[in-house]
């Protein structure tokens, strides 16, 4: 009697323990399944398509809640699309499933760095600099966290520190010229003038075109009749004489073989280089053209009371728009 009730109890058992089980499977391939859509979606690189892939990417999150690659495709799209809290969120979604992803750290340091370049608050800086280290501890022959940490350090005015990591990325790195220029730049800031000239030297001739031009650009320093004799100049080799002259003129110590108004021109474009210029893009911020100009901003306002949000575009209306004021 008890062993035909065992058998007839089997099958049943089966099911309850199968059912789970597969309903699991199949929800985890439908995950996968979305995602993958998400990515193709993804390719379109349109406004749209973009909404489609991160509805696609949050539907796959909730029927696999457990997958890290899941959660940082999502930040990632969500950074692109300019959503930075967002974004932070599934950064630190992946950091909680696994604490030892260098690359979520570092995403998620690099969303609180461009929160804190839009309001300027401190603790943003903070907690920017704070999953940027960890990234760094993590995995420290990733150049990228190194180089920055070294403006957003020089910010906090923890000036050895950021020498420290500007090493440490071009010793991760030593091609990339932007470890030459994170090493001058906050050897600079030390007061160490012949291995920031040095640096500096080295670094600039290597940058991409349109990043070297700006650190060759005298406007910001220079008054309008400097400037447009330069720009009328027939050939390289007159400009560049022109430019040994203008920066001769400006040398504070003329016994010293390096030229600290330079040196300190360049710094000034380094740390708006490395804030504002997308490399990605090769584009500069417009607050990077600000800030090499005027230098840093004591306070950010973000769409400040009594302004107009609105701008307009000829026929075609006035359009929303955000407004950033540095004072």
């Amino acid at each position: 009697m008890g062993s035909s009730r065992a058998r007839l109890w089997a099958p049943c058992l089966l099911l309850l323990v199968a059912g789970p089980l597969e309903a699991a499977v199949d929800q985890h391939r439908h995950a996968e399944s979305l995602y993958h859509r998400a990515l193709q979606t993804e390719k379109r690189e349109s406004i749209d398509s973009r909404r489609l892939a991160a509805q696609l990417l949050e539907q796959a999150t909730l029927e696999a809640p457990d997958s890290v690659a899941y959660q940082m495709e999502l930040a990632r799209l969500y950074s692109r699309m300019g959503f930075l809290g967002l974004a932070r969120h599934r950064y630190e979604r992946a950091i909680g499933l696994d604490p030892r992803l260098a690359e979520a750290h570092l995403g998620d340091g690099q969303m609180w760095r461009r929160d804190y370049l839009k309001y300027l608050e401190p603790s943003s800086l903070v907690k920017s600099v704070q999953e940027l280290e960890a990234a760094s501890r993590i995995a420290p022959a990733h150049a990228r966290a190194w180089l920055d940490l070294v403006p957003l350090l020089i910010e906090q005015g923890q000036l050895k520190p950021a020498l420290d990591a500007a090493e440490h990325a071009l010793g991760a790195d030593a091609t990339n010229p932007e470890g030459w220029l994170a090493v001058a730049h906050a050897a600079f800031r030390l007061g160490q003038v012949e291995r920031a000239d040095s640096a500096f030297r080295l670094a600039i001739p290597r940058l991409s075109r349109v990043a070297r031009e700006r650190f060759l650009d005298i406007a910001p320093v220079a008054s309008e009749r400097d400037t447009a004799r330069l720009r009328r100049l027939p050939t390289v080799a007159a400009k560049e004489a022109f430019l040994a002259r203008f920066w001769k003129e400006q040398d504070p110590d003329l016994a010293t073989p390096e030229n600290e108004a330079q040196l300190e021109y360049w710094s000034r474009v380094t740390q708006a280089y490395f804030l504002f210029f997308n490399p990605h893009r090769q584009e500069w911020d417009q607050r990077g053209e600000v800030y090499v100009r005027y230098g840093p901003p004591d306070k950010a306002e973000y769409n400040p009371v009594g302004m107009s949000l609105r701008f307009q575009m000829g026929r075609y209306g006035s359009f929303p728009m955000n407004v950033l004021v540095w004072s």
